[in-house]
């Protein structure tokens, strides 16, 4: 039978099926037994020796599954407009006797008892009812009214004697229904009913327990509550949830996590009237359980033909908590990785130091892993990797010391090859301030790195030194250019010398992931002599002047300007001008000079007129002569006034005619030697 919870009896009885508009017509009152008997049909099920049963909802069908110790495992399905009333059935069990016809069924939620009973149906006129249970004549479980031991009947905490003769416990909280033993004296066996009651509810009693009924009950009693508090000696921090005792003394409590030792704890009990226990004490020990280790992977990716590669694939190894800090680790082995036959050397793992938590201070590693592939072979291998700790092993303490394995990919690629090239030449030899230089040849033997490697190349200097001399080495090159053909154009900075190596680099565009090398440099000297050097100035390139009727020098301060300095490596050298050649000295009477604050002296001859041509130049203490200048000196002639000398007295006679007088003007000079 199926059986549904009646709300106005408060019992378990027969799921009856009945029209909505009869269902209406009876809501919420009694209905009449002369109604019931018209109206009413109860649903039975087959179901042999049930044991079990459970409803479940599946792809949109309700179906009710029962476990039969004489029918197995059958499922029916429920199709009702309306279904009410089900609820709280917690367990089902049939008589021990195979002769026996019983069958009790236990509400949890309804706290009720239910007995059905295995006979046949009658009609009112004492007819055997057909059809009722699948065909004429089957017998059926009847469910027996008288039987059931309802939610009123154990309301007052004690348990009631129905007229089966059975005695009962409380149903509150029912999970399941079992078979005690056998009363030799009575020659009753007795039903034990399994409940689970909360922790927190106190059951009490307001009188003495019926004789024969399951469990003992006070008759009265009071709440009880508990306190607990941690002794001074356990370390702030131990308890997460410190620990407390409820009211059905349950002890719960949340310790801290990687946190071991012990906790002494005492526990005081204190009734609603007042009174209160004497202190117990326990020990909450809590055992050191040794965690796996930990670590992360990371994929690692090598290169074809470079030889033995080392690689970090594992970082953040780890003992596991602090505690555990002195633990020795490994890696479990054999190693398992794939393409095996690609390896020409096989993968090994190690561990290395990686420095210390910061936090921690705890030593923190790394894994390596070594290994050589094949030639000309690209490939991707997967590595599995298990982590070992040499801590205890007591399973039954929950001891852990190997972590879940974890993989990681190495990936072989193909790598860019070194380019290749020779220099013609191991250094170079040059004079100071000679321009621009040219040599062809200078690099031979250009590759990119082979056939398979058509990639565009470029010379750089990637590395400049001085080893001698006073001049910057990054300010040497005016210009340098080493073409992809090898030709070479550099020139050096103005007055500089001394020795450098100069390191050239050749590139490609393959770049060096993987391993791969995308340059090759080699050095090479240069030797910049050192040449006298003399600055540069300007002077006048016309000095003009007019001649003179005696002797007279005529000076010009700063006849040169703008002189520049000297390198670095002669800028303490002395130097003077001087005059190194005159082309017309018959103009002077002293040879031209220039003193040392660049004044030029000029001592003309009287009455000398013409042009003559000075080099000017600096000399220095070795007598060596820088690039001289030229400036033209122009002595103008003048027109000077004729000269003559008159007889002091001239006497003539009167009526004398016309006289001469000879030598009246005498001296007569047109002018000075040059005018005669």
């Amino acid at each position: 039978a199926v059986l549904q919870y009646h709300r106005h009896t408060g019992q378990f009885g027969e799921l009856l099926a009945i029209t909505s508009q009869d269902s209406q017509r009876f809501y919420g009152a009694p209905v009449p037994d002369s109604e019931l008997a018209i109206h009413q049909a109860a649903l039975r099920i087959n179901a042999g020796r049930a044991v079990d049963f459970e409803f479940v909802e599946a792809q949109g069908m309700s179906l009710l599954l029962s476990s039969s110790i004489s029918h197995g495992c059958s499922a029916l399905e429920f199709d009702f407009e309306v279904v009410a009333g089900l609820g709280g059935a917690a367990a089902v069990i049939a008589e021990p006797d195979p002769a026996s016809s019983t069958v009790y069924v236990v509400s949890q939620g309804d706290a009720s008892l239910v007995t059905l009973q295995q006979s046949l149906r009658f009609d009112s006129l004492g007819y055997v009812l057909g059809g009722g249970c699948g065909g004429l004549n089957d017998t059926c479980l009847e469910f027996l009214p008288r039987s059931t031991l309802s939610q009123a009947a154990i309301s007052t905490g004690r348990a009631t004697q129905t007229s089966t003769g059975w005695g009962f416990s409380l149903l509150g909280g029912a999970a399941a229904l079992r078979w005690g033993s056998m009363d030799e004296a009575s020659g009753k066996r007795h039903l034990e009913v399994q409940t689970v009651m909360p922790r927190n509810e106190l059951v009490c009693g307001g009188v003495p327990p019926v004789e024969g009924a399951f469990g003992l009950f006070p008759a009265s009693c009071q709440t009880v509550s508990f306190t607990v508090s941690v002794a001074q000696s356990v370390p702030s921090g131990f308890f997460v949830t410190e620990p407390t005792v409820d009211a059905g003394g349950g002890l719960s409590f949340e310790v801290s996590p990687l946190t071991v030792g012990t906790a002494e704890v005492s526990v005081t009990a204190t009734d609603s009237a007042g009174g209160e226990s004497r202190s117990g004490k326990v020990a909450i020990t809590v055992i050191n359980v040794n965690h796996p280790p930990t670590f992360s992977v990371n994929d690692v990716d090598g290169g074809v033909g470079l030889g033995l590669q080392e690689l970090v694939f594992a970082t953040g190894l780890k003992p596991g908590p602090v505690h555990e800090g002195m633990q020795e680790l490994s890696w479990a082995s054999p190693l398992n990785y794939t393409q095996q036959l690609l390896f020409e050397s096989a993968p090994e793992v190690s561990i290395r130091p990686a420095g210390s938590d910061p936090a921690t201070g705890q030593p923190v590693y790394e894994g390596v892993v070594t290994f050589q592939a094949k030639e000309g072979v690209a490939f991707a291998s997967l590595v599995t990797v298990v982590l070992r700790d040499n801590g205890p092993r007591d399973r039954l303490r929950g001891d852990n010391g190997v972590s879940d394995p974890q993989s990681f990919f190495i990936t072989v690629q193909a790598v860019n090859k070194v380019p290749q090239f020779q220099l013609s030449v191991e250094g170079i030899v040059i004079n100071e301030g000679l321009g621009e230089q040219r040599i062809p040849g200078f690099a031979t033997n250009i590759d990119s790195g082979g056939d398979a490697e058509a990639q565009n190349v470029t010379f750089t200097i990637s590395s400049l030194t001085r080893l001698s001399g006073l001049f910057p080495a990054d300010q040497l090159f005016t210009s340098f250019n080493v073409t992809v053909d090898g030709e070479l154009t550099f020139e050096v900075a103005e007055s500089f010398n001394g020795d450098f190596v100069i390191e050239l680099t050749l590139r490609d565009d393959g770049g060096s992931d993987f391993g791969g090398t995308d340059s090759l440099t080699i050095p090479f000297y240069l030797n910049v002599s050192a040449v006298n050097s003399f600055p540069n100035f300007t002077s006048p390139t016309v000095i003009e002047l007019s001649e003179t009727m005696v002797e007279e020098v005529f000076e010009y301060p700063r006849i040169a300007t703008n002189i520049s300095a000297l390198p670095l490596d002669e800028a303490s050298k002395p130097l003077q001008f001087v005059i190194t050649s005159n082309s017309a000295p018959e103009l002077f009477v002293q040879q031209p000079s220039v003193s040392p604050d660049a004044t030029l002296s000029l001592s003309l001859v009287p009455y000398a007129s013409g042009q003559a041509t000075l080099t000017l130049a600096l000399r220095d203490d070795t007598g060596a002569v820088g690039i001289p200048t030229a400036i033209l000196v122009s002595v103008l002639p003048v027109n000077n006034p004729p000269t003559f000398r008159l007889s002091k007295q001239v006497a003539a006679v009167e009526g004398s005619g016309r006289t001469s007088v000879h030598d009246f003007v005498r001296d007569i000079v047109a002018g000075p030697p040059p005018e005669g």
